[in-house]
């Protein structure tokens, strides 16, 4: 257990350990009532912290810029007898000049009713340079230590007498100094240019007479049990002088799960009388009463003595021991492998289900003994309106915790486009753990032009796709304003700056330009392996992929074109253009373009556009597709021909792919509720008009924003915070375009800001540069108010550290409070 340190000053006498054994006897009716007086004035562990004890001190503290005495943790520690985990006193003779002197000194001590005084430590020297002699003395003083008197030295050599390594136990004699009612003791150490010298567990005090504790627990062993009975046994040692009979003490165990040891209600806790022990010695003791686990998983057991005159209770207590309740019979399915998180089109044929499988218990399942059962369907209303459902059963063995990858052939042909699930589940006999026997996973099927939303909400649509709001092809020729690109094969750019760029709620900065056709926000990323493309998401290095057409290219072949990169500032766009580039290979030429929109106050914002001039061939080889800086989540286009692409419809010359993740231009209508006098409003959606004096006719004041002090405007601009005074309360409506994102510019000190179209969690907004910010959002409402959440229509006061920008995203799931057209999305069918 962890000790406690005991390092009582002159305040605590006797009398303060007379009162807390008559107050403990009444709190415990079981315990007989003993009076032996508890004269512990010093135990001290230095395990409390990295520093000196409270109360103790060093003379000197340093000798030529070195310390002399500090708490370390001791080098190579061995046993036996342990030291405490995890610190030591350390005498550092090793940096220390020959015959270098410093004392570690206790505090003060009252002495006056030690009858029978002791002192003892633990003792040890580290093993390099064994022909120094370094060595130790302990010394006391009665004078408040003007003076000091040698009690005992220890000098530690290896050759001779042979040294052990391990801590040894030392003994002082002090009895001439019983009943002093002021000494000091000092561990006096004595260089001689060789190693670190330890000290551990100081006791100054009384002989101890009454000292019970559990030195071991050697039964349940550590690791892992069954849900049987589990016997408790254990070894009591009596480390004082006295004999303890059979009922001067109890032995209490307790159990609890690990998540909530120590304060929680422990799952088994029970109190027996010990066993008698005489003094000195020990004694096996066995529980009557057995705990049986009822449920699975991990456990700390701690047994301890209950004496209530026990003179040194930090050593009542065994260590905390770890034992996992395991099964006997227990198969679960892991994860779903097959079909994957990107890639599912509608009317592709063979989809199979594909699962790992592992069996958690100690004993083999046999393949006779279990089957697996697969559903997959539509998410909305799953599983009952489910448009696969499937059996398999197994004749291969499964090993205890092995784990094996088990297959439904399914030949599922998705018709809906969306979020589906998939279903695994492993059915076995005599199972003790069915919580763990079902796995779901969340896929996406996308259509031929159209597809997502993945996980972290992202999107596509082609420029071949029949749905409103579809992307327009509108090729950005950059090559006169560009800045080239100069890559060999395979080859990668340097860091490249942009303007703040939102992705997958992650801020980016830079970005990787790879001759392979993709961008990487991976600066970690050297380089390799960018030839070969890989399905997305992928975890494999590069993470933060955008893939235009990741394929072998090569900017480098003979009359191969050139690679160009432009931030358009007046357009909010970053460009990267390939141009003229051919696949390893082969001799057409691929000319086509990467654009991250990162217009502020639109729904392109954050947005990712690829555009194709010319593909001439090959694109089936490629891979499509964006995913996060992570490679957990992504939205996937293409991969290796999936699905199958027919260059007359697919890759047109002339094509646009648009990732984001809302890009509908719906119209949205957002409800603002003021109060008479004044409020801080703001602008919810980007609206045709942009005069306060039309926005908001029936307000009485001028419209006034702050930018280090208030001034009147009148034509009102979203992500702005504005003071606007009512003559009554009323409600006001304003459409528009939506604003689900937002990039709001803000100075250092107070800024007054507005929100997006939708509420906006606190928790969810990020800024450039990072934690800049200084305060709460407040709102006002006949007085400032705190807010967790950012509402339509509001203004909000917020404090920043210094210049930067706030990026504000919204919670889509909440679009149809303000008009249900927007749930339209541009890949509805």
């Amino acid at each position: 257990m962890t000790k406690r340190t005991f390092a009582f000053s002159l305040l605590f006498s006797l009398s303060v350990f007379v009162l807390t054994a008559i107050s403990q006897n009444k709190k415990d009716d079981r315990l007989p009532s003993q009076t032996h007086k508890f004269a512990t004035l010093i135990y001290e562990t230095f395990d409390g912290s990295a520093s000196l004890p409270a109360g103790w001190s060093v003379s000197p503290d340093s000798i030529g810029g070195y310390f002399t005495w500090a708490v370390t943790t001791p080098y190579n520690p061995s046993s036996p007898p342990a030291p405490s985990i995890p610190n030591t006193a350390t005498f550092q003779s090793y940096n220390l000049s020959a015959g270098s002197v410093a004392r570690l000194i206790t505090p003060t001590l009252d002495w006056s009713a030690a009858s029978v005084p002791l002192c003892k430590f633990q003792f040890r020297r580290d093993t390099q340079y064994p022909s120094y002699l370094d060595s130790l003395y302990v010394d006391i003083s009665t004078d408040g230590g003007s003076s000091w008197i040698e009690l005992a030295g220890f000098k530690r050599s290896l050759t001779p007498p042979p040294f052990t390594t391990y801590f040894e136990e030392k003994t002082v004699n002090v009895a001439p100094y019983g009943g002093y009612s002021s000494v000091i003791f000092a561990f006096r150490g004595v260089s001689k240019n060789g190693n670190w010298i330890h000290i551990d567990n100081v006791f100054i005090g009384q002989e101890i007479v009454n000292d019970v504790g559990v030195s071991a627990i050697t039964s349940p062993f550590s690791g892992n049990i069954f849900r049987t009975p589990q016997t408790f046994a254990v070894t009591i040692s009596n480390l004082g002088s006295g004999n303890q009979s059979a009922g001067d003490y109890y032995v209490h165990a307790r159990v609890w799960r690990t998540y909530e040891y120590p304060s929680g209600t422990p799952v088994f806790d029970q109190v027996e009388s010990g066993p008698a022990v005489t003094g000195k010695g020990s004694a096996p003791y066995i529980f009557a009463t057995q705990w049986i686990p009822t449920e699975l998983g991990d456990y700390i057991i701690q047994i301890q003595t209950e004496l209530i005159t026990d003179e040194l209770p930090s050593n009542d207590a065994s260590a905390p021991r770890s034992v996992a309740v395991v099964p006997v019979v227990d198969i679960t399915v892991t994860s779903i492998i097959y079909p994957m998180a990107a890639g599912l089109y509608t009317g592709t044929l063979g989809y199979s289900v594909k699962a790992a499988v592992k069996n958690n218990g100690v004993d083999t399942v046999h393949g006779s003994e279990y089957l697996a059962e697969a559903w997959i369907g539509p998410t909305a209303g799953f599983p009952g309106n489910a448009t696969f459902h499937n059996f398999a059963a197994f004749k291969a063995d499964l090993p205890p915790y092995q784990t094996r990858e088990v297959t439904i052939n399914a030949n599922w042909v998705p018709t809906d486009t969306g979020k589906h699930t998939v279903r695994f589940v492993v059915l076995l006999g005599g199972d003790e753990n069915e919580t763990n026997d079902t796995c779901d996973v969340q896929r996406v099927v996308n259509g031929p032009y159209h597809g997502g939303p993945d996980d972290g909400g992202y999107y596509y649509a082609t420029s071949l796709f029949t749905g409103t709001n579809k992307p327009t092809f509108e090729w950005i020729d950059i090559t006169s304003v560009g800045i080239p690109l100069t890559l060999t094969d395979d080859g990668t750019s340097l860091p490249i700056t942009i303007p703040p760029f939102l992705m997958y709620d992650s801020i980016q900065t830079q970005i990787k330009i790879n001759a392979n056709g993709f961008l990487t926000f991976d600066m970690d990323w050297n380089g390799s392996g960018s030839a070969s493309n890989k399905s997305i998401p992928n975890k494999i290095k590069p993470d933060g992929i955008i893939a235009a057409f990741w394929d072998d290219l090569n900017p480098a072949a003979p009359e191969a074109g050139q690679i160009y990169f432009y931030d358009d500032t007046t357009t909010y766009r970053f460009i990267v253009e390939y141009v003229n580039i051919p696949i390893l290979g082969d001799t057409g030429r691929n000319t086509f373009e990467i654009i991250l929109n990162y217009e502020e106050n639109s729904y392109k914002a954050n947005t990712i556009l690829f555009q194709y001039l010319k593909t001439p061939g090959n694109e089936s080889a490629s891979t499509i597709g964006i995913e996060n800086v992570s490679g957990t989540i992504g939205t996937q286009y293409l991969f290796d021909g999936n699905p199958s692409v027919r260059l007359d419809e697919n890759f047109p010359d002339s094509l646009a792919i648009l990732f984001g993740k809302d890009l509908s231009k719906g119209e949205a209508s957002a409800s603002m509720n003021v109060a008479l006098g004044w409020n801080m409003i703001s602008i919810p959606v980007i609206t045709p008009e942009k005069q306060k004096s039309i926005l908001f006719p029936t307000a009485s004041s001028e419209a006034f924003a702050f930018q280090g002090g208030y001034s009147a405007q009148e034509t009102l601009s979203c992500g702005i915070g504005y003071w606007l005074k009512f003559p009554s309360s009323q409600t006001i409506t304003l459409t528009g375009e939506p604003r689900l994102v937002d990039t709001l510019d803000v100075v250092a000190g107070w800024n007054m800001i507005g929100s997006i179209t939708t509420p906006v969690n606190v928790a969810d907004i990020s800024s450039f540069p990072p934690n800049i910010l200084a305060s709460q959002f407040f709102s006002y409402q006949a007085g400032y108010n705190s807010e967790d959440t950012l509402n339509p229509g509001k203004g909000y006061w917020v404090k920043v550290d210094t210049d930067g920008k706030l990026f504000l995203t919204s919670n889509t799931s909440s679009l149809t409070r303000y008009n249900p057209s927007i749930k339209k999305m541009l890949f509805s069918k």
